[in-house]
C-alpha cells in the first residue's frame, strides 16, 4: 500500500508527491511542512521568501522580513522606501525619513518644503522657514507680508512694519491713519491722529473737537481744551470757561475762574475795584489790596 493512501487529506509531515508522497519538503520550509502536491512551502523562515523559501529578503527590509510570495518588504529600514525598499529617501527629508510607499518626507530639513522637500522656502520668510506642505512662511522678514511674504508693507507704516497676514500697519508715520495708513490726518491736527479713527491726538492753536474741526471761543488767549473747548487763558477784560463774561467794570484784568480783579484802573482798589483811592495818594494811585500800606510808604518817602 502506498504511504499516501494512509492519509485521506495529504502526505505525512515533511513529504510531498503527486500520489506517492515520496519527496521530502525543502529544509527551508518553516516547520518542515509543504504542499502535498507541489512541495511549495507554507511558511518561510525570517529572511527568506519564494515558493521553496530559497530566496533572501532584500537587505533594506526592516527586521529582515518580507512577503513570502513577492519578496516585498513589510516595512523599510530608516532612510529607505519602495516595495522592496530599494530607493533612498531624499537627502532633504529631516533625518532622511520618508513614507515607505510614496517616498514623501515626513518632515523637511530647515528652509525646504514639498513632498520630497525639493523646494526652497522663500528668501523673505524669516530665517527662511516655511510650512512643509504649502511653503507658507511662519513669519516674515521685516517690512514684508503675505503667505510667502511676497508683499511689501506700506511706506506709510511706521518703520515699514505690518501684520504678516493682513498687511495692516502696527503704527502709522506722522500725519497718516487707516489700516494701511493710507489716509491723511485732518490738517487741523497737530502732527498726529489716532490710527483707527483719525481723531486728532492734539489740535493746532485755536482749534478743538475730535478732528479739531471747530474754532476755540473768540476770547481765548491762545488754545483751548480739545474736548470741552474751555479756554486755558482769556484775553484782557474777560473771564469764564469760554471767556465770554466781562470782568468787573473798573478792572482791566480779572481771574479767569473766580472773576476777581487782578489789576484795577487808576484811582480804584478792592476785590472788584469798586473802592476809590484816597485823594491824598500821589497820582491818585493806591495799592489794590491795601491802600493804607501804600499811603504809609508814601509818607516815609516824603
Amino acid at each position: 500500500m502506498s504511504p499516501c493512501n494512509q492519509f485521506s487529506t495529504g502526505c505525512p509531515v515533511g513529504t510531498y508527491g503527486d500520489g506517492n508522497c515520496d519527496s521530502v519538503c525543502s529544509g527551508n520550509c518553516y516547520g518542515g511542512n509543504c504542499n502535498a502536491t507541489t512541495g511549495a512551502c507554507f511558511y518561510c523562515f525570517t529572511g527568506s521568501y519564494g515558493e521553496l523559501c530559497n530566496k533572501t529578503c532584500p537587505l533594506s527590509c526592516k527586521d529582515n522580513k518580507c512577503e513570502k510570495d513577492s519578496g516585498n518588504c513589510y516595512d523599510c529600514i530608516p532612510q529607505k522606501h519602495g516595495v522592496q525598499c530599494e530607493h533612498d529617501c531624499s537627502m532633504d527629508c529631516k533625518d532622511r525619513l520618508c513614507d515607505k510607499v510614496t517616498g514623501h518626507c515626513f518632515d523637511c530639513i530647515a528652509q525646504k518644503h514639498g513632498d520630497q522637500c525639493e523646494h526652497d522656502c522663500s528668501v523673505d520668510c524669516k530665517d527662511r522657514l516655511c510650512e512643509k506642505d504649502t511653503g507658507h512662511c511662519y513669519d516674515c522678514n521685516a517690512r514684508k507680508h503675505g503667505v510667502q511674504c511676497e508683499h511689501d508693507c506700506s511706506v506709510d507704516c511706521k518703520d515699514r512694519l505690518c501684520d504678516k497676514d493682513t498687511g495692516h500697519c502696527y503704527e502709522c508715520v506722522t500725519g497718516r491713519y487707516g489700516a494701511t495708513c493710507e489716509v491723511n490726518c485732518d490738517g487741523s491736527c497737530k502732527d498726529k491722529c489716532e490710527k483707527v479713527t483719525g481723531n486728532c491726538i492734539e489740535c493746532i492753536d485755536g482749534r478743538h473737537g475730535l478732528k479739531c474741526e471747530l474754532d476755540c471761543p473768540a476770547n481765548c488767549k491762545g488754545n483751548c481744551d480739545q474736548v470741552t473747548a474751555h479756554c486755558f487763558e482769556c484775553i484782557a477784560g474777560k473771564e469764564g470757561n469760554r471767556c465770554d463774561i466781562n470782568c468787573p467794570i473798573h478792572c482791566p484784568e480779572c481771574n479767569k475762574v473766580t472773576g476777581q480783579c487782578t489789576v484795577c484802573i487808576a484811582g480804584r482798589y478792592g476785590v472788584e475795584c469798586t473802592s476809590t483811592c484816597p485823594v491824598t495818594c500821589k497820582d491818585f494811585v493806591c495799592d489794590k489790596e491795601n491802600w493804607s500800606l501804600l499811603r504809609m510808604l508814601s509818607r516815609e518817602v516824603m
